[in-house]
């Protein structure tokens, strides 16, 4: 199959310094983009099963496609061995990292499991308990379940936010996803303008996560109607 690749030029407002344009294509992200398609589509089930389940597919899968850019450089797997070690031993103070596909750090997995804990007050951390945790995430079907949890604690605590617009709400998602979903909506909101995301820890080119993700979105739905997406809304003169 021939995939058609759509160039779109996405403004990304910087914080603290006008509009600047950013193209994004396919062809930059070269064999990344690929593999990262080719991880989609292997998993189809459990996309299929996530759009049963009521969630938006389309969403969720922009949301962590930057991840799965980046999901093709890991650091090398005995590194990460040890990290997981020292994780489950001690915790997140000592050993925080991305795990998987959806390149999930065990405190996101860990935030989510206390959102959603049905005992009040929620128990101490142990070594069993980060074990099971560092277990699921290392599945396929642990990456699916945190991520149907993250879709679900927005869903829930933006109930109420009016979006203008699809890709507005995916940037906002992505954000969130990004740089943390308990944080306030302010501090998402203004991460929206920074151009932080790096497609491994050499890397020197950095992107706008929100910005792929919303590329994404429409490259991949191939139902482009305009050739910008504004980080806010479709209003350019909007700071």
């Amino acid at each position: 199959m021939v995939t058609r690749f759509i160039p779109l030029l996405l403004f990304v407002v910087l914080q603290g310094n006008p509009i600047r344009a950013q193209q994004l294509d396919a062809h930059d992200f070269g064999t990344d983009y690929t593999s990262a398609k080719e991880w989609l589509h292997s998993s189809e089930a459990h996309w299929k099963k996530l759009e049963q389940d009521g969630y938006d597919k389309r969403l969720a899968m922009a949301v962590i496609f930057p991840e799965l850019l980046r999901y093709s450089r890991l650091r090398d797997k005995i590194e990460l061995f040890a990290l997981q070690v020292l994780y489950i031993q001690f915790g997140k103070d000592y050993a925080d990292f991305s795990i998987g596909p959806f390149q999930m750090k065990p405190s996101f997995a860990e935030q989510l499991d206390v959102n959603f804990s049905q005992q009040q007050p929620v128990e101490p951390e142990t070594i069993a308990n980060r074990k099971e945790r560092v277990d699921l995430l290392n599945s396929a079907e642990g990456q699916f379940t945190y991520l149907r949890r993250f879709l679900q604690w927005m869903d829930k605590t933006y109930a109420k936010k009016h979006w203008n617009t699809a890709g507005e709400k995916i940037k906002f998602y992505a954000s969130a996803y990004n740089c943390g979903f308990n944080k306030p909506e302010s501090y998402i909101t203004g991460m929206l303008r920074q151009k932080n995301f790096r497609l491994s820890e050499t890397s020197l080119e950095t992107y706008n996560y929100s910005a792929i993700a919303a590329w994404f979105y429409y490259e991949d739905a191939n139902t482009v109607n305009t050739q910008f997406i504004y980080l806010y809304g479709n209003n350019p003169s909007k700071p």
